[in-house]
């Protein structure tokens, strides 16, 4: 049986306090949990997962080896994804994008390219790219304010610095020969990237609609902006295309930008707070983690004959995606998405360190940083 815990804080909410408990009174009845990413550093940092690389074979293919290795620290693997957590796919970063609005303006073509999906094929979909293209903005309802009424370039969060960052193939922290991890973003690159989105973001020719700010209790205006055919690129997460799959317009699927053409890989971030992911806690009894074992297997072992193919493949490849480019550009997100441990565990609080950066003053995150 599946017990579920509904939660709005995934820093010591409802589920965090209910494992931190069961293990105090010793009182739990499940052999392992699917906590959020955040819930799953906490616990970790508690002492209370067991190390998943002394209980299960992460090295089966029911396993996802890039993402699991992103999240092990000197070795130890305290919570990992499978095919079994497609939240964890869902939570990944990706870019939609208009082809109407593309196709009105000739932006691919602008660039001596037939599509979007061949610059990324080529390696040429990087940042410079996307801000460019996405100087669009008209004030539609003619207010003279930059809102989700007009027609804008960038739909995106709060924490969109955070995203190129990592999609700029930036960790905010490294782990260093025996597998410790320490603060590394304070680099030329990263300043570079930094200072140039948080540019972008406060230009106003850019018209980026930030959804954390036109949040409502029907959902998100900003979102609304991209359904609407008002707005060219929705920065979001794959869940995202659950809402926008009946736009009237045609939008397709792209990986979120390269910093630029001397990157090595795209990189798609899997979002902490949305992110679920596969934990056993320390106080399941010794004769119980064999049954445990053998069940976490099979559900991952059937999941990707089962559940991969229902969700990923007929469902957002098949029933959602409007084209083939669209597909092929879903298997190379998928490939290349992987979480940041300093979002996960909030070291020096550096992911909302630089998701303020959009609001904050030009240049400041090198002192920000120091602070």
């Amino acid at each position: 049986e599946e017990e579920g815990i509904s939660t709005g804080s995934r820093y010591g909410g409802p589920f965090y306090k209910r494992v931190v408990n069961d293990a105090m009174s010793d009182t739990a009845t499940y052999t392992f949990i699917m906590p959020a990413l955040t819930e799953a550093a906490m616990l970790a940092s508690d002492g209370l997962l067991y190390d998943l690389n002394k209980l299960v074979n992460l090295e089966n293919p029911w396993w996802s080896k890039e993402f699991n290795d992103s999240v092990t620290i000197a070795g130890k693997t305290y919570f990992a994804a499978s095919d079994i957590t497609t939240v964890s796919v869902a939570s990944t970063m990706c870019v939609i994008f208009n082809k109407e609005i593309e196709k009105k303006y000739e932006l691919a073509k602008g660039y001596g390219y037939e599509s979007l999906y061949e610059m990324v094929d080529k390696k040429a979909w990087t940042q410079d790219v996307f801000f460019e293209m996405s100087r669009i903005y008209a004030d539609t309802n003619e207010n003279f304010m930059i809102d989700p009424e007009d027609t804008c370039g960038i739909s995106a969060q709060h924490n969109v610095i955070y995203w190129l960052l990592r999609s700029g193939g930036i960790n905010v922290c490294t782990l260093n020969e025996e597998g410790y991890p320490s603060l590394t973003v304070k680099n030329e690159r990263a300043i570079s990237l930094i200072n140039k989105a948080q540019e972008f973001a406060q230009d106003p020719a850019g018209g980026m609609i930030i959804a954390d700010d036109w949040k409502t209790d029907g959902g998100s205006p900003a979102v609304q902006t991209f359904i609407d055919g008002r707005c060219l690129f929705l920065f979001n997460a794959l869940s995202a295309l659950d809402t926008v799959r009946t736009m009237e317009d045609d939008f397709g699927v792209l990986p979120c930008p390269m910093f630029d053409d001397t990157q090595d890989n795209y990189t798609n971030n899997v979002g902490a707070w949305t992110s679920n992911c596969i934990a056993v806690p320390t106080f399941v009894r010794d004769e119980d983690l064999e049954l445990t074992v053998h069940l976490l297997e099979a559900l991952a072992a059937v999941s990707r004959s089962k559940l991969t193919t229902t969700y990923f493949e007929q469902t957002l490849q098949y029933q959602i995606s409007r084209d083939d480019e669209s597909m092929k550009m879903l298997d190379l997100i998928n490939d290349t998405r992987v979480p940041d441990l300093s979002e996960m565990y909030r070291w020096g609080k550096m992911m909302q360190t630089i998701a303020d950066l959009r609001t904050g003053a030009l240049g400041t995150f090198v002192s920000a940083y120091d602070a």
